[in-house]
């Protein structure tokens, strides 16, 4: 994240998961345009069967699937802890 380690040590944990936050949509904002870079390449060599889509190539179907099931195990363990 190129944070100096004394602007870490004095920031908030609530200001630095913010700031994780907005570091992590910048990465995924450059993957999304690397996928689509990658996507118009392949697709404008014209031996594929079907075209491929950024989607495809980030594979984000698995990701939401996987995210569920890993809040639902979250959900179950703070409901369990706090009651």
């Amino acid at each position: 994240m190129g944070m100096p380690e004394r602007e870490f040590w004095h920031t908030t944990p609530k200001a630095f998961g913010l700031k994780v936050e907005g570091w992590m949509k910048g990465r995924e904002s450059d993957q999304r345009l690397l996928a689509w870079a990658v996507a118009t390449v392949l697709n404008g060599c014209g031996r594929l069967r079907r075209p491929v889509t950024v989607d495809d190539l980030l594979d984000r179907r698995n990701e939401a699937r996987e995210a569920k099931e890993e809040d639902k195990e979250h959900f179950a363990r703070m409901l369990n802890r706090y009651g």
